[in-house]
């Protein structure tokens, strides 16, 4: 009479294929979260970006005034990209600040361009965790 030999895997196999599994997602998943807050992030600063134009043309067209500039005008009021959208323009010399907010989980990333009046340069900054800051707007 001939037994069958049993075939399946051995507990000690079983374990160390856990083990190994379980390494691997402690080391992939926190790269995935940071990955997906950069996303975010870099949604934001899509949105907020195109208004920069938007805002040198309604500034032009004030004869450099930027007062009557908001979120509405720049077409940015609705943002579904950041949890915050924020347009400051207190002086009427063509001083502009436009900046998207995220909270991304590790806290708020608030991204800004900036233009000064002086020259109608724009700069980028960003708060917050800026090693999620695109390459774009250190």
């Amino acid at each position: 009479m001939r037994l069958k030999h049993a075939s399946g895997f051995t507990l000690i196999e079983v374990l160390i294929a856990v083990a190994v599994l379980g390494i691997l997602v402690a080391v992939a998943l926190p790269s995935y979260q940071n990955y997906i807050a950069r996303g975010e992030v870099d949604r934001c600063l899509k949105l907020i970006t195109p208004a920069t134009m938007t805002a040198d043309n309604l500034i032009l067209n004030n004869n450099g005034d930027a007062t009557a500039i908001d979120a509405v005008a720049l077409g940015i009021a609705t943002a579904s990209n950041c949890d915050a959208v924020a347009v400051n323009n207190t002086t009427a010399n063509g001083d502009i600040d436009i900046s998207g907010t995220v909270n991304t989980g590790a806290g708020n990333n608030t991204m800004r361009w900036r233009r000064a009046a002086a020259n109608g340069i724009w700069t980028c900054t960003s708060t917050g965790n800026t090693g999620l800051a695109p390459t774009t707007c250190p």
